[in-house]
């Protein structure tokens, strides 16, 4: 696994805007790479958001949540040093569109960034993860969740490409560490299993899908599926770039 300080250890990002955060997850990635900042902000749409981000970083000063729009970020031209995405644009309709407004709020000569789960995994235990994942977005879909499958690291590369980032540069990041066996660990992703089964409904072939993952899970065991980090800043300067 890549550290996160070999990602942004040479990055100076003041103030950091972190978008479809979730529960704030990549805020720590951020936090633990970057070499200093002042402000980050994490900003959802979903309300269930807010608790599990306030959960994890209530007493963190400096971080904040912030409820929006990704596809209409309420922000200024220029306004983060640093703008962040991970693990969710196969969960937009129009993932170009946030991407052009994570461009236009970061200042010229900041950066964006782009991490995303990829499915082209290396090992079989990463291929339970990308099963896995293509399953959930399916059985969301069939409910009308915008939930697509995992893209190719050949398809995010070209997308962050797309975006005319200077510098750019690309990390792959794998999971190599722990059992992918781990008791505790596939317990919890039977539960998971259980309660897309039942999200399922009717469809007796999602629920079948669901049946063979839980079988493949016992078997083979699970590790996350690789992940493609792009990041590089955004054309023009200013003072302190």
């Amino acid at each position: 696994m890549v550290e996160p300080k070999l990602i942004l250890g040479g990055i100076p990002a003041p103030r950091v805007l972190d978008v479809a955060t979730g529960g704030g997850s990549f805020v720590g990635f951020l936090v633990e790479g970057l070499p200093s900042w002042e402000s980050i902000i994490g900003l959802d749409a979903e309300d269930r958001a807010a608790a599990a981000f306030a959960a994890a970083w209530k007493d963190r000063a400096g971080v904040e949540f912030r409820k929006g729009d990704a596809y209409a970020l309420d922000f200024p031209d220029g306004s983060f040093d640093l703008v962040s995405v991970s693990n969710s644009l196969h969960h937009f309709a129009d993932p170009g569109a946030v991407l052009a407004e994570m461009l236009r709020v970061a200042r010229p000569g900041g950066r964006v960034l782009i991490a995303e789960m990829h499915r082209d995994a290396v090992t079989e235990e990463e291929l339970t993860h990308v099963l896995l994942h293509h399953w959930w977005a399916a059985v969301d879909s069939s409910l009308g969740i915008v939930h697509g499958e995992t893209w190719t690291r050949e398809r995010l590369a070209a997308g962050a490409a797309g975006l005319g980032l200077l510098e750019m540069r690309l990390f792959d990041l794998r999971d190599t560490e722990g059992d992918p066996r781990d008791p505790a660990l596939l317990a919890e992703l039977d539960a998971v299993i259980t309660r897309y089964i039942g999200r399922a409904g009717e469809r007796a072939d999602l629920r079948d899908k669901g049946e063979a993952l839980r079988t493949r899970v016992a078997s083979v065991g699970y590790r996350s599926a690789p992940s493609l980090v792009a990041v590089g800043f955004k054309p023009g300067t200013r003072p302190g770039a």
